[in-house]
This record gives structure tokens, C-alpha cells and sequence, in this order.
């Protein structure tokens, strides 16, 4: 039971891990290009429509929802996978910490 709980923990835990991931992408990649969110990306994710201007008060956060529903479901098949292969250690904290690293 107490290694079914450690692969959910790596299913749920890893979709944040790849959320923030893509946050700090996104944030990087603004700051490189504004042009592509507003013209791209936000179209794409439906925070405008086409050919309306782009005018948020804080585009930050726009940019870190953006990239946060970009890259969180990335996160659900290697955190099964990843909490799957940790069952090949005999102990449960072994487990946890050798699939944690």
C-alpha cells in the first residue's frame, strides 16, 4: 500500500515540477520575444482572440499561466513511469529517495 501512495506521489508531484519548469521558460522566452505571446501564444491558449490587441495590466502572469498549462500534463507520464520503476527497490525508502534523485 505504502508504495502505491509513493507512485502517486511522483504522478502528482512531477505535473508541478514540469508546470514550474514551463513558467520559468515561458518567463525567459518573453523576455526574449514578446512578440511571439502576442501574436502566438496567447491566441493559441485563448487569452485573446485573433486580431485583438494584446493589452493585460501584468503580461507576467498571463506568460506564467501560459506556460504552466503548456508543460504540466508533460508531467503525468514520467512521474508514472518514473514511481513504476521505483518499484524495483526492495524498501520503501529506498524507493522514494533513489526514484526522488
Amino acid at each position: 500500500m505504502k508504495r502505491m501512495l509513493i507512485v502517486l506521489f511522483f504522478a502528482l508531484f512531477t505535473p508541478l515540477l514540469a508546470g514550474i519548469y514551463g513558467i520559468i521558460h515561458d518567463q525567459i522566452t518573453y523576455t526574449l520575444s514578446s512578440e511571439y505571446f502576442n501574436h502566438f501564444r496567447f491566441i493559441q491558449f485563448g487569452f485573446v482572440d485573433l486580431g485583438a490587441d494584446v493589452n493585460f495590466e501584468h503580461p507576467r502572469w498571463e506568460v506564467a499561466k501560459v506556460g504552466f498549462l503548456a508543460t504540466w500534463w508533460v508531467g503525468i507520464p514520467i512521474g508514472v513511469v518514473l514511481g513504476l520503476l521505483g518499484l524495483i527497490h526492495k524498501r520503501d525508502d529506498r524507493m522514494f529517495w533513489v526514484t526522488f534523485r
